[in-house]
C-alpha cells in the first residue's frame, strides 16, 4: 500500500482526520502529509469538511474528508432469474437499487451482458461517473476477470468476462463468486468483525437445488488451488460412492447432499457429521448455514449432537441466517477493497 492510499483508508475509517493527526497515524512528516494531501484535494479524492467544528484555542484545525461526488460505484449481481444493480457513492453509501427480471439467461454470451449493463448505464445518466464495476455470478472466478464455469450458461465457461467488459466500457470491472460475496459482507458487519475464521453454508431446498458455501481464514478470503473450496456438496461423499466406481459428478453428489437434508430422520446426523468434519480442517470460529429446511431447533440438537464427540472450546458458535442482500452488498465490499486495498 503506497502512502496515498494509507491516507484514504484512514480517512475513510475516521470519517474526517486533520493533517497533524494524519502524520501521527502513519509516523509521516507533516510537510509530507501537506503534499500528499494537497495532491488528493487537487485529485478531487479528498475535500475539506467544513462542518465538523471542535473548540480549541486560536485558529480552528482543518478536517478532510473522501470527496462524495468523486465518483460512483456500480455493483451486479446474478441472483436467479433476475440481475440487481446497486448504486453507490464512492465510499458505499447506497443511493439506488434496481432489480431487473430476465425470462433465462441460456442465451447470455459476453456480448449481451456488456448490452445490458451498457444500457443501465446510459439509462442512469452514469457514463462520467462510474469508477468502478464489480459483479458477483455464480461459478469459479479466476483473476477477478475470467469465469471458469458457472451454473449460468455453459456459453459463459472459460470466457473473459471482466476485461471484455473493461474494454467494452472504459471502466475498471472485477468479478467474485456470488457466495464469497456473501461471507465478504458477514465478516464485515460490525457484530461478526471480531470472528477471524468464519464459514458460510448454503444448502438448497426443494425450490432450489443447490449447494455451496465460502471460508474466510485468519480474516481474509480462502479459495485454495483452484477456487474448489466451497464445494461443500462433496463432504456427503461415503463408501456407496467408493462402490459406484465412476466419477463424481457435482448434480449427483449436490443431489445426495439434498436427499440427505429433505430427510427428517437423517438430517441432523448428517449436518452434525458435515460440521465434524469442517472442525478440524478448518476450525471456524462461528459457522453460518442458511437453509430453509432447517429451523432453529435443529441448530440446538445439532450442537447438542456434536458436543457429545468433540469439547466444546473446538467447536464454533452455529447460526442460522438468511442471505438477502448480503450478496449484492458484498459487490461493493470488493469494489472498496480494489479501490482502496
Amino acid at each position: 500500500m503506497n502512502n496515498k492510499e494509507n491516507i484514504i483508508n484512514l480517512i475513510k475509517t475516521y470519517d474526517v482526520l486533520t493533517k497533524p493527526q494524519i502524520s501521527k497515524l502513519t509516523k509521516l512528516s507533516l510537510p509530507t502529509i501537506n503534499k500528499y494531501v494537497n495532491d488528493l484535494i487537487d485529485e478531487k479524492i479528498l475535500e475539506i469538511d467544513s462542518t465538523t467544528r471542535r473548540r480549541t484555542e486560536g485558529k480552528p484545525p482543518t478536517y478532510y474528508r473522501l470527496n462524495r461526488n468523486y465518483g460512483k460505484l456500480l455493483g451486479i449481481f446474478f441472483h436467479r432469474n433476475s440481475i440487481i444493480f446497486l448504486i453507490t457513492n464512492i465510499i458505499g453509501n447506497i443511493e439506488k437499487k434496481t432489480q431487473k427480471r430476465i425470462s433465462t439467461t441460456k442465451n447470455f454470451t459476453k456480448e449481451k451482458i456488456g448490452e445490458i449493463i451498457s444500457k443501465y448505464i446510459r439509462e442512469n445518466n452514469l457514463k462520467n461517473h462510474i469508477k468502478f464495476i464489480s459483479i458477483g455470478i455464480p461459478g469459479i472466478i479466476e483473476n477477478a476477470s475470467k469465469i471458469v464455469e458457472t451454473t449460468i450458461t455453459p456459453s459463459l465457461n472459460n470466457q473473459k468476462l471482466g476485461s471484455y467488459l473493461e474494454s467494452k466500457l472504459d471502466i475498471p470491472v472485477i468479478l467474485e463468486n456470488d457466495i464469497n460475496l456473501v461471507v465478504k459482507n458477514l465478516h464485515n458487519k460490525r457484530e461478526y468483525q471480531d470472528y477471524n475464521n468464519l464459514i458460510y453454508l448454503h444448502i438448497g431446498d426443494e425450490n432450489k437445488s443447490i449447494v455451496g458455501g465460502s471460508v474466510i481464514l485468519n480474516d481474509k478470503l480462502y479459495t485454495g488451488k483452484s477456487s474448489f473450496i466451497g464445494e461443500f456438496s462433496y463432504l456427503a461423499f461415503d463408501d456407496h460412492i467408493f462402490d459406484s466406481k465412476s466419477k463424481i459428478t457435482f448434480d449427483g453428489m449436490e443431489e445426495y447432499f439434498l436427499e440427505k437434508i429433505k430427510n427428517p430422520h437423517e438430517k441432523i446426523k448428517f449436518i452434525s457429521s458435515l460440521i465434524l468434519k469442517l472442525i478440524p480442517t478448518l476450525n471456524p470460529e462461528i459457522l453460518f448455514i442458511e437453509c430453509k429446511l432447517i429451523s432453529h431447533e435443529d441448530i440446538y440438537e445439532i450442537n447438542s449432537l456434536l458436543e457429545t464427540f468433540i469439547d466444546k472450546m473446538h467447536l464454533p458458535v452455529i447460526t442460522k441466517m438468511e442471505s438477502k442482500d448480503l450478496g449484492l452488498l458484498g459487490t461493493i465490499d470488493h469494489a472498496l477493497e480494489f479501490l482502496y486495498p
